[in-house]
């Protein structure tokens, strides 16, 4: 019972020194209006846009954690809320899967600019799932590089052979 008492303490405490986000910019400073910033994450609840302390636009008040848990996250959001840094690199993108703030060198999203992946970046982007960038770098895959190519040999011989 005292595990729960001080687990709900800890929880109170969290919400009533949460800290409004960091100032991003939207396309206006009219924070409030709907279309101006990009939705919200939906999970936690109760985050909204609101005016910052430069004119610009801040998240109203930032969750304990952003690296996971949200629900439909942005690279805007995670600007103003930014997850846990790695090294020197900021967890500033919203991942591929919206559901968490990463330290990536660029946005995980299309608009990434081409060629430009590397594991690094694939692994905070993708997780486990495709944490491998492509040979090209234009993208990431499941598999390293070199495992590819050592199936493709064996394959390769297997059908030389028979």
């Amino acid at each position: 019972m005292t595990i729960l008492k001080l687990f709900i303490a800890s929880l109170l405490v969290s919400q009533i020194f949460a800290t409004q986000g960091a100032d991003v910019a939207c396309t206006s400073s009219s924070c409030a209006n709907s279309g101006v910033c990009p939705a919200v994450p939906t999970a936690p609840t109760g985050l909204n846009w609101v005016n910052g302390s430069s004119g610009n636009c801040a998240i109203n008040s930032c969750p304990a954690s952003t690296s996971s848990g949200l629900t439909g996250a942005s690279d805007l959001f995670c600007k103003s809320c930014p997850g846990t840094a790695n090294g020197s690199v900021q967890a500033v993108f919203a991942n591929t899967a919206l559901t968490g703030c990463v330290a990536a060198s660029a946005t995980c999203g299309s608009t990434r600019t081409a060629n430009q992946w590397t594991n690094a970046d694939c692994l905070a982007c993708n997780g486990t799932s495709a944490q491998y960038a492509k040979s090209d770098k234009s993208g990431c895959q499941a598999t390293a590089f070199s495992s590819i190519i050592i199936l493709s040999s064996v394959l390769f011989l297997i059908s030389f052979l028979f």
